[in-house]
Order: C-alpha cells, then structure tokens, then sequence
C-alpha cells in the first residue's frame, strides 16, 4: 500500500466528517441479478449516495475478493464476487476498505492479490491484509483538511471469526493482538497522526459486544485510537463515546446478499442481518465531537433503502437503548444472558442449513445417473438430522 494524499493535506479545517459501515459482499444474489440484467452494479446503492457524498473520508469493511473465481479455496460459506463488482465502490467513492476479514482468503492468495490491484488501480486504498505479512502491514495513509489519519486493520485469527494469518510466504490478514494493537496506535501518536483501528471480531448475530471487547476498544482509546471499527456479527452493536475517541462495536452487514454455498445450498442471513447503517464520525482538533447514525434497510429486492419517519424513531430509539446498557454496572450479566440466546438460535440455524444440505444431496443422487447409487443410510442420516432439529427445537422452546 501507499502513502497518500487527497490533495487538499496542506488546507485546514475546524473538522471534518468519516462515515463507516459494516460488511460489504457484492456477491450471491446481487451478482446474480446483474448478469440476468434485473439491476446493475451500482443501482441498489443509489438512494444512499447523498450520505456516502456529504462525508470527507468513507471507510467499510469488504467482505468479498474481487476475483474471476479461478482460485476457490476448500469451504462451504465461501464468497466472492467478479472483477466488476468494484464498480459499486467506487459508485460510493469509498475512500479505503479494510481487508482484514474471514472470507478476503476464499479465492486464496490469486484472488486477493485480484482484488489489491483492482482497489490500487480505483485509488480505493486497501489495508489489513495482503499477499505477504509485510504487504499487509503497509498501513495507508490519508491527509485531509490539517488531519493526518493512519489506518489499522486486524481480524481475529481463532475463536468465532478464523481469518487466516498473513506469513513471510503466505497471504492473509494481521492477526489482532491488543498488545500489537497498542504499539501501532502509539507509534501513529507520536508520528502526530490519528489512528483508525478496523477489526473483524466478535460473535455472529450477537446483538452487543462481549465485556472483553468492550475492554479492549476503551484501552485502544486511551493508547491513542480516534475510532475503533468493529465488524462481523452481521448485525449493528451499540455505541460509545469515550474520552476523545469513539468505539463502533459491530456496523453489521452494510451489503452482503443471501448467497449459495459450494455445496450449493441457500445461505439466507436472517431480516436482523438486513437492518443496517451508516456511522458519522464529526473529527475536530480534539477528537471525535460528534457520532450521528443513519439507519437504512436492504429490501428484498437487493436494494439499499432509507426507513421512513416512524421506522427511522424505533431504529435510532432501539440502537440508543443497545448503546446505553454497554455502560450499566451489570452489563456483563445482560451480556451473558443474550449472548445465550444467541448461541441456541445459531445451534438451530446451523442445525437447518446441514439438513437441507443432507436432503440437497439426496435429490442430486435421485436423477436418473445416479438413483442406483442411494443406500438405506442416505435416508437413515436425513431422517436422524430431521430428529435432532426437532428434539433440539423442543429444547429452545422449553428454556
């Protein structure tokens, strides 16, 4: 990556305005729409493009490479989405996407260098992963308005996300330590530039941050960070002011169509995962003055869209009440309590998504080439799933 300029470094302001937003996928659905000719790269984000137009600097996290497809790594959830795609950013001017993710290895090594050429080649600066450990630690930076910005990126390596590490020979994101995450942040102070610190983290569809994260963002603000960006639950956390900076615990899934698997069963994100947003951050000489939030909704038909009035008063009243209670004495009680709840529903999930895989594959070997192949144990296996899910959602129901 490079240093860089948007050619105004050497003018001042008393502010200015960094949006950010979640996950990106350009994938799955939309891709597909593109290529039967039912809508383009850049319409669904059309009604949002006033937001994406009245901030200095727009960040977000891409989810996807952009590749051709020639590179497939071994997985089920496996994303990517064509050359093409990058139209959209640059249709939204993203100013830098970080990469630090779990899915910007699907296409291995090939299609993440793919998708750093294609991002150099749009002046979209990339950061948090590359093709060697010393190209993914090339940390970019911005100038604008008397503001030098220098942006972090990191994913989890283990627990829930399993991004892969970037080595000497091997592709992959910057692992997140706090430890190493403090020495960058203090580094970016004393060269007197702001940190933005990006991180794939957390747990999918917990709806607020673990006490541990929480932790972790308020001793990256002290180090020194402006902001903390979290994504990868796929579904918006509260927020927090702290001291000069601010934390965005999770920006949920800002786009990532429902998409079929390698197995080529449907994964379907569930409505919660749908509910996105757009983060304002208002960044003046003593740190972040303001956040504001736009909630927004991705219809069924692929579209990005604003919410009406009365929609638009519950999203922001519900968003407020989820930032609120991060900050109560009890709060890691509250964590507990739904993080449980969680971890029973994606039990379910996952639980629906393997048996229709199990039934998937029977109906493939039900064609006429393949019908000699189905033995007693195809629906032996299928009718044991259909026992469990059952057996597990008698559980559910019961606490």
């Amino acid at each position: 990556m490079r240093d860089a300029s948007d050619g105004i470094g050497d003018m001042k302001s008393d502010c200015l305005s960094i949006l950010l937003v979640g996950d990106i996928s350009l994938g799955g659905d939309l891709a597909e729409s593109v290529v039967c000719n039912q809508t383009t790269w850049t319409s669904p984000f059309d009604p949002v493009l006033p937001l994406f137009r009245n901030a200095d600097i727009r960040l977000g996290n891409l989810e996807s490479p952009l590749s051709d497809g020639a590179f497939p790594c071994k997985k089920r959830n496996l994303v990517y989405a064509p050359c093409e795609a990058v139209k959209a950013l640059t249709h939204l001017d993203f100013t830098a996407l970080s990469l630090a993710n779990n899915h910007i290895t699907d296409q291995s090594d090939a299609g993440l260098e793919q998708t750093l050429e294609l991002l150099k080649k749009h002046n979209i600066h990339a950061f948090g992963a590359g093709i060697s450990r010393e190209q993914a630690e090339s940390w970019p930076r911005i100038s604008m308005g008397g503001f030098s910005f220098v942006l972090l990126g990191y994913a989890v390596i283990g627990e829930d996300v399993g991004a892969t590490s970037a080595d000497v020979k091997c592709g992959g994101c910057i692992p997140f330590s706090l430890e190493r995450a403090i020495v960058d942040v203090k580094a970016a102070r004393k060269r007197n530039e702001q940190a933005i610190v990006s991180i794939h983290w957390g747990y999918q569809y917990d709806r607020y941050p673990s006490p541990d994260q929480v932790k972790t963002a308020r001793l990256l603000i002290e180090a020194g960070a402006l902001i903390v960006h979290g994504h990868h639950p796929h579904v918006i956390q509260g927020y927090e002011r702290y001291l000069h900076g601010a934390i965005l615990y999770s920006m949920g899934n800002f786009y990532f169509p429902d998409f079929r698997r390698s197995d080529h069963v449907k994964f379907k994100f569930p409505k919660c995962s749908k509910q996105t947003g757009v983060a304002t951050c208002t960044v003046g000489a003593g740190g972040v003055e303001n956040i504001s939030f736009v909630p927004l909704e991705v219809r069924p038909n692929g579209q990005i869209q604003m919410l009406s009035s009365g929609l638009m008063a519950q999203a922001l009243h519900e968003h407020e009440i989820r930032s609120k209670r991060i900050m109560f004495a009890d709060y890691a009680k509250k964590w507990s309590c739904e993080h449980n709840k969680t971890v029973r529903w994606r039990c379910r999930h996952e639980a629906r998504i393997a048996l229709a895989a199990e039934i998937l594959r029977l109906r493939n070997l039900m064609t006429t080439r393949n019908v000699f192949k189905i033995r007693h144990h195809h629906f032996a296996r299928i009718l044991s799933m259909c026992i469990k899910y059952v057996l597990l959602l008698s559980k559910m129901k019961a606490k």
